[in-house]
């Protein structure tokens, strides 16, 4: 979809503007510029894991909502609606989708060595096939074609992605109990 197009002509706005709304040049990649933002939100949902589960979702969701005119004027600078060079939704996205991995990061000692970094890359690939697909009612937010569309389509595929790995979690969890030995 094309949308008003109007180049940012300021080298210091396009830094501040399409340096973040391009995950830092992740956007320019090819193939799949998406999913190299993703990656980029791995790093973000790493590091978010470090906090309680209640502060990096007021964290993200705050990124999310002070982002989302950054995008809309991202994809104005491109005459594009929703332009692929914008992967910042997807950073966020991604890092939503981490938070489902809290328990697993409290409890590694409980857990196979290995299960936790599983996880962590089921993490990426639900988040990748829910944004693909874009579940109700990320399909909704998706046919805005604004900033904030852009960004709660991936907000949306963030928490589901979230919740299958919270709940893939769980059943680990209760499979290795605690040795209280």
């Amino acid at each position: 979809m094309e949308t008003r197009h109007r180049p940012i002509e300021s080298v210091w706005m396009k830094v501040a503007v399409l340096g973040p709304a391009t995950g830092f040049g992740l956007g320019l990649l090819r193939p799949a510029p998406g999913t190299w933002g993703s990656l980029l939100g791995l790093v973000l949902g790493y590091f978010v894991l470090q906090w309680p589960t209640w502060m990096g979702a007021l964290f993200l969701g705050s990124l999310a909502l002070l982002f989302s005119p950054l995008l809309t004027r991202a994809q104005e600078h491109w005459g594009q609606g929703d332009c692929q060079k914008i992967v910042l939704d997807e950073v966020i996205g991604q890092a939503i989708a981490c938070l489902g991995l809290r328990a697993a990061y409290l409890n590694m000692e409980r857990l196979e060595p290995h299960h936790f970094w599983i996880l962590f890359a089921a993490s990426f690939v639900f988040f990748r096939l829910l944004d693909i697909t874009k579940p109700f009612p990320a399909r909704i937010f998706d046919r805005m074609k604004t900033g904030f569309g852009i960004m709660m389509d991936d907000v949306v595929a963030g928490l589901y992605a979230a919740l299958i790995i919270r709940g893939i979690t769980r059943i680990l969890l209760a499979r290795f109990p605690i040795d209280v030995n």
